[in-house]
């Protein structure tokens, strides 16, 4: 009877440790995961301003003439600039996600761990970059739009 119990209870302690390995390294992923879920959705977004902005340089002529305070030369740049930007974090966004491998079957837990732990450093990055933008076409498009 002890040895049947001593197996058993040495199994529940296998299962529980490998348990507990799944655990963080699901819990690392999920991370990565919801900071990419929160990202995500300002990508329509950037892709709407995107638009907005190449309307505007194409109707420059009578927004100027609504606006007349306006500095033509350095509104266009900072318009410019901002596509340029939103460009960029849109392509750090594609590269990170295409770049992304979530198949961790010859992988040993450490190396899971290391992996997801860089990915998460680069999707915050990411992150940083996208709520940058966000800040930035605020402030250029008000300007604009007075």
């Amino acid at each position: 009877m002890k040895p049947i119990l001593f197996s058993a209870l040495s199994l529940l302690l296998f299962i529980t440790a490998c348990n507990t390995k799944d655990d963080s390294t699901k819990q690392l992923q999920e991370e990565v995961i919801a900071i990419h879920d929160e990202v995500m959705p300002m990508m329509s977004t950037f892709a709407h301003t995107s638009l907005k902005i190449d309307s505007i340089l194409n109707n420059w002529e009578t927004i100027k003439l609504k606006n007349p305070e306006i500095d033509t030369v350095e509104q266009k740049a900072k318009l410019i600039n901002l596509k340029a930007e939103i460009e960029a974090a849109n392509d750090a966004m594609n590269d990170w996600m295409h770049e992304l491998n979530l198949d961790f079957e010859n992988m040993s837990k450490e190396e899971i761990e290391k992996y997801l732990k860089n990915e998460r450093l680069k999707v915050q990055d990411i992150d940083t970059q996208f709520k940058a933008v966000t800040e930035e076409s605020k402030s250029v498009l008000s300007t604009i739009n007075k």
